[in-house]
C-alpha cells in the first residue's frame, strides 16, 4: 500500500466506468491515507491543462466526496486547474502512486506535469469498464458555473469530514479571489452535542486552512474564529456569495436581512445539499455530521494511557479512575463494568469510613473543627460538620486535606485486596478523582458526561431540588470540559439503556486488548 496517491480522471475513463465507485475502489486498494483526485482534459499539449468550469464539474466534485464517504481515505479533489491554465501541479503530500488509464500519453503527463517534485512515481492502470449500480456521472460540459471574487461560509468544522469537504470545495470552486471561512468559537459550540469532545478552535482552523491550501492554493484563504452567527458577513460589505447547507439556509437569510438594513448588497446564497450517512446508527443523525463523529468517539481511547503511573499501587493490576459530575450516570457505568469483570472501589463509601472514631482523620477533624462536630454516638456528626465547611471554601479545603489522603489510603488497600483475589482491572469510582489528585495512581481516567440541561433535570427529579439548587450543585464541581481535558476515555448515559451498554462494552473490549498487549498483567 502507498501512503498517498493521485487518481487521474479523464473524460474517456469516466465514459468507460460510468460511475466513480469502481475508480475509488481501485484507489482504496492501493492507497491507505490521502488520495488526490485530479481531473485532466487529455490535452495534446503538456503545457495546457485547462478544464472548463461547469455545473457538471461541480456535480462531479460532490459525487466524489459522497462516494468517498464509504471509505476511510482522506480524499481531496484538486481544483486549481479548473477554469484556468495551471501548467504545473505540486501536491503537498507528494503522491507515490498515480492511478490512471493505461495510456502512454497520460503517463507522460503524470510524470511531467502533476508530480514535478516527486520521482519514481508508480503508475497503476485503470482498465475497468463496469458500470455499477450507482448514479451515473454527470455531463461535465453541463452549463457554465458562476464565480465570485469574494465568497464566505461558516461552520464548526470539527474533525473535517466529507460533508465539510463538499462545502469547502464548492466555495473554492465558485471563488476566484478571496475565500473567508468562519469557524465557530466559544459559546457558539456549547449548543452542539458532546461539544466537550470538539477539537480546539486552533485545531479546527488549522485543518480548514490546510485543506483549502491543498485543493486550491491560488486562492487567498482567510480562516477566522467567529463568536456569533453572522461573523464577517455584517462587518465587511465586499462579500458577494454565502455558501450554506440546507439546514443553515435560515441563517443565510438572516444575514441578508442584516445587510439590507445596512444598505449593503444582498449575498447570493449558494445552497449545498446535505450528504446522507449510510452507516449511521439510530441515535445518530442521518446526514454526515461532526456530532455523529463525536458520538463514535465515546468508549474509544482519546489519550495514551500511563502504564507506569507516578503513584502506582501495584504492577499486577490496571487501575481505571472513573469520574463524572453529579447525575452523570457514573454509578450506572460502574455496575455495567462490574458485570463485565472489573472490580469496583466506591470512594464515596470509603469517605464514610475514612474518619470513623479511632482513625487518624477523626482526631484531625476534631482538632481542626472542634468537639462540637462529634455526635452523641461518639462519631463525626456529618450535618454539623457540613454546616461549618460548605459555606466556607477555606474550611472545606481544610477538610479535604484531611479526608482525601485517608480515602486514598483505604483505596490502595482495597486495590491490593483485589490483586490478591486475582483481579487484573480495578475501577476507582470517584467523583473527586481529579480534584483529589488520585489520577496519579491510575493508568487511565474515564469520564461520564451528560449535557448540563439533562443533569439539571435528573437532579431535580432524583434529589427533589429546585432548578436553582440543581444548577448550584453543578457549578460547585468541575465542568465537563475540565474533566474531558484529562480523560483517556469518555462515556455518556444521555441515550437509551442499550446505547450506553454498547458504549461500555466497546470501551471494555478495547481496554482488555490494551491491557493484554501492552502490559505483563
Amino acid at each position: 500500500m502507498f501512503k498517498s496517491g493521485v487518481l487521474v480522471l479523464t473524460s474517456s475513463i469516466l465514459r468507460k466506468t460510468k460511475t466513480l465507485a469502481p475508480l475509488l475502489s481501485k484507489a482504496s486498494q492501493s492507497v491507505d491515507e490521502t488520495l488526490y483526485i485530479y481531473l485532466d482534459p487529455e490535452a495534446s499539449s503538456q503545457n495546457d491543462n485547462r478544464v472548463p468550469l461547469t455545473k457538471g464539474i461541480q456535480d462531479l466534485v460532490i459525487q466524489t466526496y459522497v462516494k468517498a464517504s464509504r471509505s476511510a481515505l482522506d480524499v481531496r479533489f484538486f481544483l486549481d486547474n479548473l477554469g484556468k491554465c495551471s501548467p504545473k501541479v505540486t501536491f503537498k503530500r507528494f503522491p507515490a502512486v498515480a492511478i490512471c488509464e493505461k495510456n502512454t500519453d497520460i503517463a507522460k503527463i503524470v510524470n511531467s506535469r502533476l508530480l514535478v517534485n516527486r520521482t519514481n512515481v508508480t503508475i497503476l492502470p485503470v482498465n475497468s469498464t463496469e458500470s455499477g449500480q450507482d448514479e451515473e456521472i454527470a455531463d461535465l460540459s453541463d452549463g457554465p458555473l458562476k464565480t465570485y471574487e469574494n465568497v464566505i461560509l461558516g461552520g464548526t468544522f470539527d474533525r473535517l469530514h466529507n460533508g465539510h469537504k463538499i462545502l469547502l470545495s464548492q466555495a473554492s470552486l465558485i471563488c476566484n479571489k478571496r475565500l473567508t471561512v468562519g469557524v465557530t468559537n466559544g459559546k457558539m459550540n456549547e449548543k452542539k452535542s458532546l461539544y466537550e469532545l470538539m477539537q480546539s478552535t486552533d485545531e479546527r482552523i488549522g485543518a480548514v486552512k490546510e485543506f483549502l491550501d491543498d485543493i486550491k492554493p491560488s486562492l487567498f484563504n482567510d480562516v477566522v474564529p467567529i463568536t456569533d452567527p453572522f461573523g464577517p458577513t455584517i462587518t465587511d460589505e465586499n462579500y458577494q456569495c454565502l455558501v450554506v447547507s440546507q439546514e443553515t439556509l435560515k441563517g443565510g437569510n438572516m444575514v441578508n436581512t442584516e445587510r439590507k438594513q445596512k444598505g449593503w448588497n444582498m449575498l447570493e446564497l449558494n445552497v449545498i445539499d446535505l450528504v446522507e450517512d449510510v452507516d449511521h446508527s439510530p441515535e445518530e443523525e442521518t446526514k454526515i455530521s461532526s456530532s455523529s463523529g463525536r458520538k463514535r468517539l465515546l468508549g474509544t481511547l482519546l489519550k495514551t494511557p500511563v502504564f507506569d503511573p507516578p503513584s502506582r499501587t501495584s504492577p499486577d493490576v490496571y487501575v481505571i479512575g472513573l469520574t463524572g459530575g453529579i447525575a452523570s450516570g457514573k454509578s450506572s457505568v460502574c455496575k455495567r463494568l462490574k458485570k463485565l469483570g472489573a472490580a469496583i472501589i466506591d470512594c464515596d463509601k470509603l469517605g464514610h469510613v475514612a474518619y470513623v472514631k479511632g482513625t487518624k482523620a477523626f482526631d484531625q477533624i476534631v482538632d481542626v473543627f472542634g468537639s462540637d462536630v462529634v455526635g452523641s454516638d461518639g462519631e463525626i456528626h456529618r450535618r454539623s460538620l457540613g454546616a461549618k465547611v460548605f459555606s466556607d471554601k477555606s474550611q472545606l479545603t481544610k477538610l479535604n486535606e484531611i479526608v482525601w489522603p485517608a480515602i486514598e489510603e483505604l483505596a490502595r488497600k482495597e486495590v491490593m485486596e483485589h490483586v490478591s483475589q486475582g483481579k487484573k482491572i480495578v475501577i476507582l469510582d470517584a467523583a473527586v478523582l481529579l480534584e483529589a489528585g488520585w489520577q496519579n495512581m491510575t493508568n487511565e481516567v474515564w469520564v461520564a458526561v451528560i449535557p448540563r440541561t439533562e443533569a439539571v433535570k435528573r437532579i431535580m427529579e432524583r434529589n427533589k431540588m429546585s432548578e436553582e439548587e440543581a444548577m448550584k450543585r453543578i457549578d460547585s464541581q468541575l465542568s465537563n470540559t475540565e474533566r474531558v481535558s484529562q480523560a483517556n476515555v469518555v462515556l455518556s448515559t444521555l441515550w437509551d439503556y442499550d446505547v450506553t451498554q454498547k458504549q461500555v462494552e466497546k470501551a471494555w473490549e478495547l481496554l482488555t486488548k490494551r491491557v493484554q498487549s501492552s502490559s505483563k498483567l
